[in-house]
């Protein structure tokens, strides 16, 4: 193709016959047309100066996380070690999707969740922690590391368990990320994970010790099925997880080291000091000078003081330190979106919210903590409680075929309960949420509540008491029943 082709390639039959007609007419349709191909284009992709410096490259997520999960994950615990916004994120994250941990619902079925309760107090592989101890561990680490990893281990019952299962809190440093290797059968393991011919998880990988305790690389092989592994998956096929903290690692850094040096700059901004001059030479350091044993060095306030013939004195101008609270708020904005917090829980600093900014703020925050509970928490709950199903099975007796099994979240706190409250009530009585539903999103379970309000009507009855509380005997408006009175 001539040059003069190639020029000319976008042009129609059209075009070739105002160009020939009228020369300039052909050449403002061209201009146009191109110029209409350039608007058609992304910005966001344009090759403009200011974003020569944006460096990409097309790599997969697995790549990606072979390249820099470590790394994301060392700064991630080091900033939850020793930064005050990262330890506080953590614990607000965690808090917040486990806490009090969640309450199981097996149907109903008094002797089995009887039987969980029980098992959950033992429920630590390396005794240290009971049920909820252990998804608020798991959960540190989905968060910190990006995965939250658990292990199934059988044991005898001799050894006086409810049923004979334990669980372990895995450490994902010890899932062997650097074993990666294809096998004959077509199965392939990747960043410590085997998978068969499709696709889906068939071992795991481990290794004995810590990598960061000996050279030793040794691993045990661990069947899938024993193995719980969550993680927020961003991209698809993507095998293993990602710090939460990975948008703002640099951020909460540099914040941190600005910090240190405005504190620096706040100390010796308090370092008010006068320095006193002389003429005379023999006030000079090492110095004895009758004159100066007469002048006194020290400063009281309001003091008005005359100066020896000869001296002079001079004061520092400290640097001054100022606009940083309005700067400060900005970074910990940006932080907490990163995040996924809001700013007043990362920070603890409610001066500018009242009630309704605060609800207003945290309503994304409770939509984000319900969608990560759906997708990663009660997922590896399930989990667990097939794991106690088929032990309890094993050990006790035969579960029901129409057992169902349902986990009751932590409740949430009011922000102001004189406003919620009513409003629940009034959700309840217009048939908008059951009585069960309510009680659950408290963190209470139904049925254990029903029985000890049926206790408490027994002793107000037994003593004669009439109480408030009580909607049998006290209306809604205080006064007494009609019946009651009878």
């Amino acid at each position: 193709m001539t040059k003069k082709e190639t020029k000319f390639k976008n042009v129609n039959a059209l075009d070739k016959v105002i160009g020939y007609i009228s020369p300039s007419a052909g050449l403002r349709r061209a201009r146009a047309r191109s110029n209409f191909n350039q608007i058609r284009r992304y910005d966001g992709a344009s090759k403009k100066k200011r974003l020569k410096n944006w460096r990409l490259q097309e790599m997969t997520m697995n790549q990606i996380l072979d390249a820099d999960a470590v790394t994301l994950k060392e700064r991630a615990r080091d900033l939850t070690r020793n930064n005050a916004y990262g330890k506080a994120a953590l614990r607000v994250l965690t808090h917040s999707l486990v806490g009090p941990g969640f309450t199981p619902d097996f149907s109903n079925k008094i002797e089995i969740e009887d039987s969980f309760q029980t098992w959950a107090k033992k429920a630590d592989q390396d005794g240290k922690l009971q049920f909820n101890g252990l998804m608020n561990l798991a959960t540190k680490h989905l968060v910190r590391d990006g995965e939250l990893i658990i292990r199934r281990y059988y044991k005898k019952s001799s050894l006086g368990l409810s049923v004979p299962l334990q669980i372990q809190v895995i450490d994902p440093d010890l899932l062997a990320r650097d074993k990666n290797e294809t096998k004959n059968n077509g199965s392939r393991i990747v960043h410590g994970i085997e998978y068969d011919s499709e696709n889906k998880p068939e071992f795991y990988h481990f290794y004995k010790m810590h990598p960061s305790e000996t050279i030793s690389r040794e691993t045990v092989r661990v069947p899938a099925k024993d193995i719980i592994h969550k993680y927020d998956l961003e991209y698809s096929g993507q095998g293993r997880g990602v710090s939460w903290f990975a948008p703002v690692i640099v951020k909460i850094f540099d914040f941190d080291g600005w910090e240190d040096g405005q504190l620096l700059k706040m100390k010796i901004s308090s370092c008010f000091a006068g320095f006193l001059k002389s003429d005379n030479v023999s006030s000079l350091p090492g110095v004895d000078s009758e004159e100066d044993s007469e002048w006194d060095e020290t400063l009281v306030p309001g003091t008005i003081k005359e100066l020896p013939p000869g001296k002079d004195i001079d004061f520092t101008n400290p640097p001054q330190v100022e606009g940083l609270s309005e700067f400060n708020k900005r970074v910990l904005h940006a932080i907490a979106t990163g995040l996924g917090i809001t700013y007043h829980q990362l920070t603890q600093d409610l001066s500018d919210t009242n009630y309704s900014s605060l609800k207003a703020g945290t309503n994304q925050f409770k939509r984000d903590i319900k969608t990560w509970r759906t997708d990663l928490v009660i997922p590896a709950l399930d989990e667990v409680s097939e794991w106690f199903l088929e032990a309890y099975e094993l050990s006790t007796a035969k579960i029901p075929k129409e057992l169902k099994r349902s986990w009751t979240p932590p409740r949430d706190e009011m922000i102001d309960p004189v406003k919620e409250i009513p409003a629940t009530i009034k959700e309840v009585r217009a048939g908008l949420a059951s009585w069960s539903a309510t009680v659950r999103a408290r963190g209470l379970d139904p049925r254990k509540l029903l029985e000890e309000l049926k206790e408490d009507k027994k002793m107000f009855t037994k003593y004669g008491l009439i109480l408030d509380c009580d909607p049998e005997k006290v209306s809604l408006s205080g006064n007494i029943q009609s019946n009651t009175e009878e």
